[in-house]
């Protein structure tokens, strides 16, 4: 199957969309906080897992399989629904936890 070559212009012209824009400038500051939190997660960690690096490393092996988990059931869920909807929930749910940290 041979797909017909697209112009630069064909391209370039989802730009125009707000809401692509929108989405092109939220995406930089979601993996902004996703790195920040594995740059600071060992210190923040650290009485929780008593300075254990391999506690540490099951840990962020069970935040990665989680990750994934996630992002396969949240693309199957987004093909068959609104996706709107599919990701407001996610969205609104990451705070939950805060009010009851582990310290």
């Amino acid at each position: 199957m041979k797909l017909p070559a697209a112009s630069l212009s064909d391209r370039l012209r989802p730009l125009k969309q707000g809401r692509v824009l929108g989405l092109l400038a939220v995406t930089p500051l979601v993996f902004l906080g996703v790195y920040t939190l594995y740059t600071y997660i060992g210190p923040a960690l650290q009485g929780t897992t008593g300075g254990s690096e391999s506690l540490l490393t099951v840990i962020l092996l069970a935040w990665g399989i989680g990750t994934l988990a996630g992002n396969i059931i949240a693309g199957r869920l987004v093909d068959r629904h609104n996706p709107a909807h599919v990701l407001t929930g996610p969205s609104s749910s990451p705070p939950l936890p805060w009010p009851s940290p582990p310290w």
